[in-house]
């Protein structure tokens, strides 16, 4: 079944390039050259396990602008020169800035694809703004992001926070849980993200029946458990980096907590890699509902036709950060052939045009125009506890299954001209 569908999108691609190629050598030789940076944290085999390590989904991402590259370089038409896509490693703000620059200035790229963390997305957006380059954000949620690069020069498809925590809720509330104990990370990042969910909880109409904070280490994670399975909770939002995610999901699983748990969906917690953890750590405290970008088991045949491709090609399924960057790189090339020019603000207004659909695997996505966000289904999963370790294709695609669709609530941005600076 999986050959079928790789071989029904590569017709697809096939049919393309040969209309290409039927069109006039004048025009083919006016096709622009793209120039693509992505500066991603890749970091390498020597980083420590710690919170700050994003080198998996950095790593997915990678992948996915890789498979998408070399379907553009297929479908590029005789005698043009193909879109190029440059890498860039950076593990933190400011590498991502120093990269950024240097794409920008030496090697001529006029988009910037990147955004792991608040800090990176806010170094590699700067840059762009002042170069009049597009920045395309694939894996940082922060609110203060979409107000500080809003449509015209910035474009999201990672979700907002506040789109992931609308999302939460109602994927809990439909299953009867309205009443949450928040534990939340002793830093500014996660201070931030508290703030959010108590917002976008209060709006719902939830109950927020406690609040309690940890830091990176392990001594207070009993009592912040403890403090969450007392205070009449119906669920526990886990408001942490990945690894503190993890840790917790641990503790809980030797107090045999039977409160559900689940946590806010970084990049770093939408990857087979967390879930194969998960599960191992936590197979019955870590099975409860999770929100996720994308998942490699929607069946819809753009979207199943997407990740049978990845996998085919890598031998492993496409993770979120994987299927924003592929798409962004593809819809990016596409708006550059369709407009005839490079330039990011030509870019981002035909790929935010309201009245087109952009074909990326997701039924019904478009871009806001005035913010850049990508308004888009959502998907409802949960870590199979009765997966294995397994490293072959179907087992890792098992680790995690997939419950439903979400269509969340999108919140707008505030003025871009009075916005904060994000952090």
């Amino acid at each position: 079944m999986m050959p079928s569908l790789v071989l029904t999108r590569r017709h697809i691609l096939t049919t393309a390039l040969a209309a290409g190629l039927a069109a006039p050598a004048l025009v083919r030789a006016a096709r622009p050259s793209l120039r693509v940076g992505a500066i991603l944290p890749l970091a390498g085999g020597g980083l420590p396990l710690v919170g700050s390590n994003l080198s998996i989904p950095a790593e997915a991402a990678r992948k996915g602008l890789l498979i998408a590259t070399e379907d553009l370089e297929r479908a590029t038409p005789a005698g043009t020169e193909p879109h190029r896509l440059l890498l860039a490693n950076a593990p933190n703000a400011e590498p991502a800035q120093r990269a950024a620059e240097r794409l920008v200035e030496r090697d001529g790229a006029t988009v910037l694809i990147g955004g792991f963390s608040a800090e990176d997305a806010e170094a590699i957006g700067t840059v762009a703004q002042d170069a009049g380059a597009l920045f395309i954000n694939i894996a940082a949620p922060a609110d203060a992001l979409r107000s500080r690069f809003c449509g015209g020069n910035a474009l999201h498809f990672e979700a907002a926070g506040s789109t992931y925590l609308s999302a939460l809720h109602e994927l809990h509330a439909g299953q009867g849980r309205h009443r949450w104990h928040l534990i939340q990370q002793d830093d500014s990042t996660h201070a931030d993200l508290l703030v959010r969910a108590q917002n976008e909880l209060d709006r719902a109409g939830a109950r927020i029946a406690g609040i309690s904070t940890v830091g990176g280490e392990s001594v207070m994670f009993r009592r912040a458990l403890s403090e969450a399975c007392d205070s009449g909770a119906d669920v526990a939002l886990l408001l942490t980096d990945w690894l503190v995610q993890l840790n917790l999901l641990a503790t809980a699983e030797s107090m045999k907590a039977e409160l559900p748990i689940t946590g806010f969906p970084w990049a770093a917690t939408q990857t087979r890699d967390f879930y194969n953890r998960c599960r191992q750590l936590a197979p019955t405290t870590g099975s409860a509902a999770r929100v996720a970008l994308w998942e490699a088991r929607v069946d819809r045949a753009e979207a199943a036709a997407l990740s049978a491709d990845f996998l085919a090609r890598w031998r492993v399924p496409m993770d979120a950060s994987a299927w924003a960057a592929q798409a962004a790189l593809r819809l990016t090339a596409q708006a550059a052939d369709a407009v005839g020019a490079t330039g990011g603000r030509d870019l981002a207004a035909w790929m935010s045009d309201p009245t087109r659909a952009p074909a990326i695997g997701k039924d019904g996505a478009s871009f806001d125009a005035a913010t850049g966000q990508l308004c888009q289904t959502l998907y409802a999963v949960r870590v199979d506890p009765a997966a294995t370790s397994d490293l072959t294709p179907a087992a890792m695609t098992g680790r995690a299954e997939l419950l439903g669709l979400i269509e969340p609530r999108t919140t707008a941005a505030a003025d871009c001209a009075t916005a904060p600076r994000a952090g």
